[in-house]
């Protein structure tokens, strides 16, 4: 009886990972005139819904139904202090697949963890290749995206470095712009092993 409860269990999960009206056919479409690099509109969608680094809080993100790790969540309701960044949060995009999150309270005083805006986007993609049609993350480029075409869309970055290994070459591309009132970079990351996407970031900094 308990192997049949865990089995419907882990089934609902997945169900409940699919892109919305999509049956598993893929992930929602990139958005008409996105830039791969976008340093005005530091955007992702879940579920077709739009987040933006900067202006969505986590709690934004929990209202929209994002499946978040329940033990992250635990932390939701602390304070986080002025001018301070919080841990990870991870929600999932496929059933193995998921990304990571921080917030970042740019004010002057303490502030509930879950109403700070998102400051950092995280995912990682080398682990379940075969689950990407599935995702329900949309980004403004494709989830497969290659080294040319991230060089073809967002010409050359601020900073790359080159790693030729026995085993595969790597690649990282990272695109930045100084923040306004921190010390720092805002940034978008790509790193890619033979030349296909293995893991991306996009950093926001006020």
């Amino acid at each position: 009886m308990k192997r049949i409860a865990v089995i419907l269990l882990v089934a609902l999960l997945c169900v409940s990972l699919l892109p919305v009206g999509t049956a598993a056919e893929g992930p929602t479409p990139v958005p008409e005139e996105a830039k791969y690099v976008d340093f005005d509109d530091m955007s992702f969608w879940v579920n077709g819904e739009k987040f933006t680094l900067g202006v969505t809080t986590l709690q934004d993100m929990i209202d929209a139904g994002v499946v978040f790790d329940a033990v992250d969540l635990e932390d939701a309701d602390n304070n986080l202090r002025k001018n301070t960044q919080s841990e990870t949060f991870k929600f999932y995009i496929t059933e193995h697949l998921y990304g990571l999150v921080k917030v970042m309270n740019d004010t002057d005083k303490g502030k509930r963890l879950a109403d700070c805006p998102l400051r950092r986007l995280y995912v990682t993609l080398s682990d379940h290749p075969e689950e990407l049609d599935a995702s329900i993350l949309t980004m403004a480029f494709p989830l497969d995206l290659t080294l040319a075409q991230l060089a073809e869309h967002a010409g050359e970055p601020d900073d790359k470095s080159h790693y030729d290994g026995s085993k595969y070459v790597s690649d990282t591309y990272t695109y930045q712009k100084s923040g306004r009132r921190y010390f720092g970079y805002n940034e978008f990351s790509f790193t890619f092993h033979d030349g296909v996407l293995d893991y991306f970031s996009i950093d926001y900094i006020p």
